[in-house]
């Protein structure tokens, strides 16, 4: 469940992502955490659009609509099966940390939030096993200095395909209890003032 941290060392998985506003991290860096949406939920703010060229030129059509455009003939895509994925894939992350949120306020309402916290490990050795599962370019591993709360979850429970919606709260509420999974995959969460030390 909750516990704060005073001056401890945790580590950190910086990637470049098209989504992120904010700025390179740098050392020295003071960062307050738990105030606004962190990049990963602040992504949901912004509409899935695709370029569909027409005889008036190109617009940009809305994730739904494309995809009953294409139904109907209106559209052709040659890259449905991608695109198709890619929009469930953002409604099915979505669902997932709408429904996250709700059962923390429910079982764990002093546990840092999902969407406005800051995703650390404890050991250099965690920050490289999700260094290499998340991949992409410029991923950097940075240590912070917390001083603030932190959750210990296990993301081994989060949604990833469909499935009852009872059993995604049963999971949601196991994530917020600090149990872990048949499958874990040890995560925390943190709000209050992370100082960036050093990058690896």
């Amino acid at each position: 469940m909750v516990e704060k941290v005073n001056d401890r060392s945790f580590f950190h998985v910086a990637r470049s992502l098209p989504y992120n506003p904010n700025s390179a991290l740098e050392v020295g860096q003071i960062l307050d955490v738990g105030y606004a949406h962190n990049p990963f939920f602040g992504f949901y703010q912004n509409e899935i659009t695709f370029p569909v060229d027409t005889n008036e030129g190109q617009i940009h059509c809305k994730a739904i609509k494309f995809l009953s455009s294409v139904r109907d003939g209106a559209i052709s895509c040659p890259t449905l099966a991608e695109k198709a994925h890619s929009i469930a894939q953002h409604y099915l992350m979505l669902t997932r940390e709408l429904i996250m949120e709700e059962v923390r306020r429910d079982v764990a309402k002093g546990c840092p939030s999902r969407q406005s916290c800051l995703w650390v490990v404890e050991t250099s050795s965690e920050a490289e096993y999700w260094r290499n599962r998340l991949g992409g370019l410029d991923v950097k591993i940075v240590e912070l200095v917390l001083n603030g709360t932190i959750h210990k979850a296990d993301a081994g429970w989060l949604l990833g395909d469909s499935e009852p919606l009872s059993k995604t709260y049963k999971n949601a509420k196991s994530y917020w209890l600090g149990e872990v999974s048949d499958r874990p995959e040890l995560e925390i969460l943190f709000e209050g003032k992370a100082t960036v030390r050093q990058f690896f």
